[in-house]
C-alpha cells in the first residue's frame, strides 16, 4: 500500500518499536476526519458562510455572534410588530358592538375568550 509516508507499511501492525506500521497512516486519517468536522461546524455556525478549515477560529466567533444579534433583532421587531397589530386588533373590538358575536358571556368579562387572554398578555407585557 502506498500511503505517501517515506516507510512503506504494507500491512505492519507497528507493535514492536522497530516497525512504524500504520499509526502515522492512522494519524493522518484522523486530522482528516477532523478537518471535515470543523468545516461543517463551521458551516452550521456561521449558516454557511464559512466553511474553510484554515479561518481562524475568532473570525468563526465574531460571525457566529453577528447572527445571533440579527436573528435576535428580528426577532425583537417581529416581536413588537405582533404587539402592535395585536393591540390594534383589540382597540377595534372595543369599538365594536359586542352583541353582534355570538357569545355566551359578556365579552369584556370572558377570561376564557382570546381576546381577552390577549389583554392580560399585553397587559402583563406592559408592566415588564
Amino acid at each position: 500500500m502506498d500511503c505517501g509516508h517515506p516507510v512503506a507499511c504494507e500491512g505492519k501492525s507497528g507493535t514492536t518499536g522497530d516497525q512504524p506500521g500504520c499509526g502515522w497512516c492512522a494519524d493522518i486519517s484522523d486530522m482528516g476526519m477532523l478537518v471535515d468536522h470543523l468545516t461543517r461546524t463551521y458551516d452550521h455556525f456561521t449558516n454557511g458562510r464559512i466553511s474553510k478549515p484554515n479561518t481562524l477560529p475568532e473570525e468563526v466567533f465574531v460571525m457566529a455572534d453577528d447572527l445571533a444579534t440579527e436573528e435576535a433583532d428580528s426577532l425583537a421587531r417581529e416581536n413588537e410588530r405582533l404587539r402592535e397589530a395585536l393591540a390594534a386588533l383589540l382597540h377595534e373590538h372595543d369599538d365594536a358592538d359586542a352583541s353582534k358575536y355570538k357569545h355566551p358571556c359578556d365579552w369584556s368579562e370572558c377570561k376564557s375568550d382570546v381576546i381577552a387572554k390577549a389583554r392580560a398578555a399585553l397587559a402583563r407585557e406592559e408592566t415588564r
